[in-house]
């Protein structure tokens, strides 16, 4: 019996994803622990703002109107949830990984010396017929994410302190982690459990330019300009790499 009061809330921001809605919906209405769903879209034109009204009752909030972008998105929705404990940032066409996968984080999030929790996280492989790929979290990260935010429980009294820098289109997320534990001393635990199954390829992975970018500013900053230029030598190093291996398969 899903009784006691959610202590974690699923935030989805979205714009013209009524399907993938759908799907993550479904997704956060099956776990076993009681969870919260808050749903911010971008004033979409698929049918989105419509069925949210229509199922507004399985949303602790629903609403549909302009924003700024993704992290504008997702700040509003921080503000929409004063009541939160944790929060966790699922897009549209994300799911959990296994229907107590909450369940499985009570003994973190019951936790008062940790703002963050990252866990493992599955990639949806282009082809459906396909197994997903499993990431674990890296767990000794100093100049690159721990693990995507679908993979991340964050204490919303942290989001609520510090907020998105709209300032990063891309790299938000780490920015504020980074933020987090340099400016607040934000401690993070891990999870061996996988939480998140996400698509094949997101928003960042379509802007890398702008990802590289915004990582060496935020290493910079927070870490160290040597960090950041090993890091962006690094980065550059791998999408070659990678960019050669595909051109092979091609051939």
């Amino acid at each position: 019996m899903k009784t006691a009061a959610p202590v974690l809330t699923v935030v989805t921001v979205c714009w013209n994803a009524l399907d993938a809605l759908k799907f993550t919906t479904a997704s956060v209405r099956s776990q076993t622990a009681r969870v919260a769903h808050v749903v911010v879209d971008g004033g979409s034109s698929d049918g989105t703002p419509q069925w949210l009204q229509e199922n507004r009752e399985g949303f602790a909030v629903a609403v549909s109107e302009k924003d700024k972008g993704i992290y504008d998105a997702m700040n509003k929705a921080v503000d929409l949830c004063p009541d939160a404990e944790w929060l966790l940032f699922l897009n549209a066409g994300d799911a959990f990984a296994a229907p107590d996968t909450v369940e499985r984080l009570a003994s973190y999030l019951a936790r008062t010396d940790i703002d963050f929790v990252f866990g493992g996280v599955e990639v949806c492989a282009d082809d459906p017929a396909q197994p997903p790929r499993r990431f674990p979290p890296r767990l000794h990260a100093r100049t690159e994410m721990p693990g995507c935010h679908q993979s991340c429980v964050v204490r919303a009294s942290v989001m609520r302190k510090l907020k998105f820098d709209l300032a990063y289109k891309v790299a938000g997320d780490f920015e504020l982690w980074l933020r987090a534990t340099h400016d607040l001393a934000s401690k993070t635990a891990f999870t061996p459990d996988v939480i998140a199954s996400v698509a094949p390829e997101g928003f960042s992975a379509k802007n890398e330019p702008i990802l590289q970018r915004e990582y060496v500013s935020a290493i910079g900053r927070f870490v160290s300009q040597r960090d950041a230029r090993a890091w962006l030598v690094k980065r550059k190093t791998r999408m070659a790499i990678l960019a050669l291996a595909r051109l092979l398969r091609l051939r």
